[in-house]
């Protein structure tokens, strides 16, 4: 949708046009819209309506950022479009975000009963919405302990690939998941547990980008890589593409993580079944 909102709508929606979840991806700084396009395309697979938008940190914005553009405010904005464009609901909503985009879906007031999940930018929720963090030792960035530092008391951990299988498993069993969970790829996980195949086969822990699109980092390595190697040669980050330059883990790492978030979403969504209208299961 041109002006910097796009929106994923599912083929099978529930009967009721009316009652559609919705979800809203947040991207981080200098990022975009597209940042996450393959979760929303899977979501919207499974019976969502998933929108995104530039935000004013948006490297693609095509505004000048505004009191009316702030982070909030657009969020309110694609919610409100979702439920007058496509009849989602205006109170079976959830978040998802990377980088700076968790902690906006984390942060934005309001009720987000279907959840928020934050990707390798959480920094802390107090709040009573379900809860999934997903974070990595490997993430440059975001460091792992300072994620840990700021889970909330009773977070049920869930450890790499094995562990984002179990996260799935206990979605699908309704009433097993937490209501704070939190997916964490650690060095000290069993082999393969991270579930990201580096170059040479190898496996190896998702860094902060690793959870983007194959899509959005191959053509943000196209727009950067001539500044890699003296990057590299000063010793300096940037957003860990320096990293990813060598591992190209994207759509290892989706094939662990995407299940699980998608998982988390359809639990709350099928335990909200009736509630608010809403009366279609949704299905993987």
């Amino acid at each position: 949708v041109e002006g910097g909102l796009r929106s994923v709508v599912a083929n099978a929606a529930p009967k009721n046009a009316e009652d559609l979840p919705a979800l809203f991806f947040a991207h981080g700084f200098l990022g975009s819209r597209f940042d996450m396009l393959h979760v929303a395309e899977a979501l919207a697979s499974q019976g969502f309506v998933v929108a995104s938008a530039d935000l004013p940190e948006s490297l693609s914005a095509s505004f000048v950022p505004n009191e009316r553009t702030t982070r909030g405010a657009i969020v309110e904005a694609a919610f409100q479009a979702l439920h007058a464009d496509f009849g989602a609901s205006q109170t079976l909503r959830g978040l998802f975000g990377h980088s700076a985009g968790g902690g906006t879906a984390c942060i934005t007031p309001g009720t987000f009963p279907l959840g928020r999940v934050a990707i390798a930018g959480f920094r802390g929720y107090e709040g009573p919405d379900p809860l999934l963090v997903v974070a990595s030792s490997g993430d440059g960035i975001i460091p792992l302990p300072l994620v840990r530092q700021n889970l909330p008391q009773g977070t049920r951990v869930y450890v790499g690939a094995s562990g984002a299988q179990q996260l799935a498993s206990d979605c699908a069993s309704q009433g097993a998941v937490s209501s704070r969970s939190a997916l964490l790829f650690e060095p000290n996980a069993a082999s393969g547990a991270s579930g990201a195949v580096r170059s040479g086969g190898a496996i190896g822990l998702p860094c902060h980008i690793s959870f983007l699109s194959t899509q959005t980092n191959d053509a943000l390595l196209s727009y950067l890589s001539p500044l890699l190697p003296l990057a590299r040669a000063l010793k300096t980050p940037l957003l860990d593409f320096d990293v990813y330059s060598l591992t190209r883990d994207s759509a290892a790492t989706a094939a662990v993580f995407v299940p699980a978030v998608s998982a988390f979403f359809r639990s709350n969504a099928n335990q909200l079944s009736g509630a608010s209208g809403f009366a279609g299961k949704l299905e993987a």
